[in-house]
């Protein structure tokens, strides 16, 4: 499959990534992209942006982290509020920024755009990672296919510019799936084991859909560690350090939040009994979680609520799909149909060219060394694992506790979906019977296509007020 060992050209730094000209152009045009995004709109644009910027703000004013039941920060709507998880990672990064806007201007709207600097970076950050894993991975042209698609589709684009958990996640994902791709090439060692301890921690602070990540960070590490069929005593000893470094590193960083939330919560260090407890005595009558009309309280199937039914005439799967691709304010406001179009017709073509691609592997895995054929499915099971978590929360979300498709839910996918996409696109570029200066033609027009799409959606649908 399309995993390369040991590439030159990507390990010349700390974290075994050298850019190009090219590339740090375009990272930086995704910066000055994302930030235009993030000044455009008033507060509370964007999806729950009010109930998380109360956060931050509450620190910048107090410099302490708030307890989730404070009144001052309990939405009166939904009866809680996302203090009680202990998620702190971005809000303590934007308050970090308010303060640093507030030596020059205490003007409210300048806290906003400050506040949401941190998705900003976020987002520039994951550009920067995702050439790192499709050099890896994937050679250049592959990399550039995996970093533009990544950073390009219009709702990604629109978590960059907002005060989120669900970016900060998505850079978690990418810092791990970097420290993976390294660790296949060159085993575990210090430098991706910290990555990976790093991007553990991000997700660990940002957002639960995400931790399916975590999960399979656990077997990719033993997994790769045996693997390797270490012969000698001192080798395990490494592993052992390198692990429990790992486990010491994300302890460190995550332990005080989560002691925290048990001290506070009698033991509930998720952070989840007290929200529930508290929307049910605060909400809104028909917000409180035993009146909201999900599927489950209606005695509706799964099956039932997925496709179209008499409960939503438009099945959960399409709204999860246009809102995946893009859909601003409370997902109220929608892209053109030719865009989702576009988008539905690039998605079935990567899904074409990821079932040619296993088909190929299947019948040539008798022909891959035996450590790597095991490694490599190693690799792919954690994919899988890290694909399907968010799909499957998201599933039972919409099924059991509050009924809303967003595909927003699902982005902590999203650095492993472009994965398999970018696989599926260079396996039907690889079947071309065309010179490689064509196919880099097509490459680059494809690319510029998916560009200017976000381009329109930017001047055209998100900036006019």
């Amino acid at each position: 499959m399309c995993l390369k060992k040991n590439d030159r050209t990507a390990r010349n730094t700390s974290i075994g990534l050298k850019l190009e000209k090219g590339e740090i152009f375009y990272i930086l045009f995704c910066f000055l992209l994302y930030f235009i995004w993030s000044i455009a709109k008033e507060l509370n644009y964007a999806p729950d942006e009010e109930m998380r910027y109360l956060i931050p703000e509450y620190i910048f004013h107090t410099g302490q982290l708030p307890d989730g039941r404070l009144p001052e920060i309990r939405n009166d709507l939904w009866g809680f509020s996302y203090a009680f998880y202990p998620n702190f990672w971005g809000p303590l990064l934007s308050a970090a920024c308010m303060k640093v806007v507030s030596l020059f201007t205490m003007d409210s709207s300048m806290l906003v755009i400050a506040a949401r600097f941190p998705s900003v970076l976020c987002g520039t950050a994951i550009v920067f990672f995702a050439f790192g894993i499709g050099k890896r991975a994937f050679g250049k042209r592959g990399a550039w296919i995996y970093t533009v698609l990544l950073s390009m589709i219009p709702q990604f684009v629109f978590l960059t510019s907002y005060v989120n958990n669900d970016i900060i996640c998505i850079l978690g994902s990418v810092v791990i799936l970097f420290s993976w791709v390294s660790a296949f090439g060159d085993r575990w060692n210090i430098k991706n084991g910290l990555l990976l301890a790093v991007g553990i921690i991000i997700i660990a602070l940002s957002y639960y859909n995400g931790y399916g990540w975590i999960l399979a960070s656990m077997i990719l590490f033993v997994g790769f560690w045996l693997c390797e069929e270490y012969k000698e005593k001192k080798e395990h000893l490494r592993m052992m350090k390198i692990g429990l470094l790992i486990s010491v590193v994300v302890l460190v960083g995550i332990g005080y939040f989560f002691i925290r939330n048990a001290v506070l919560y009698d033991g509930d260090f998720l952070g989840m009994e007290i929200l529930n407890e508290y929307s049910e005595k605060y909400a809104d009558p028909e917000w409180k979680p035993s009146a909201r009309n999900t599927p489950k309280n209606l005695g509706l199937s799964v099956f039932e609520m997925l496709l179209p039914t008499s409960f939503s005439h438009t099945s959960w799967i399409i709204k999860v799909f246009d809102t995946f691709v893009g859909a601003f304010g409370y997902a109220n406001v929608f892209l053109p149909n030719w865009i989702y179009g576009l988008y539905g017709i690039l998605f079935v073509v990567m899904f074409m060219g990821v079932l040619g691609n296993l088909r190929d592997w299947v019948k040539m895995r008798k022909e891959v060394r035996n450590k790597t054929r095991k490694k490599t499915l190693l690799f792919y099971g954690g994919m899988i694992i890290s694909f399907l978590t968010p799909i499957i929360l998201c599933i039972y979300y919409s099924y059991a506790v509050d009924y809303q498709p967003q595909g927003r839910y699902c982005y902590p996918m999203i650095a492993a979906f472009f994965w398999f996409g970018t696989q599926g696109l260079l396996w039907l570029l690889k079947k071309m019977k065309l010179s490689e200066s064509f196919k880099t033609i097509i490459t680059v027009l494809f690319l510029v296509i998916v560009v200017s799409v976000t381009l329109f959606v930017t001047w055209k649908i998100y900036l006019p007020s």
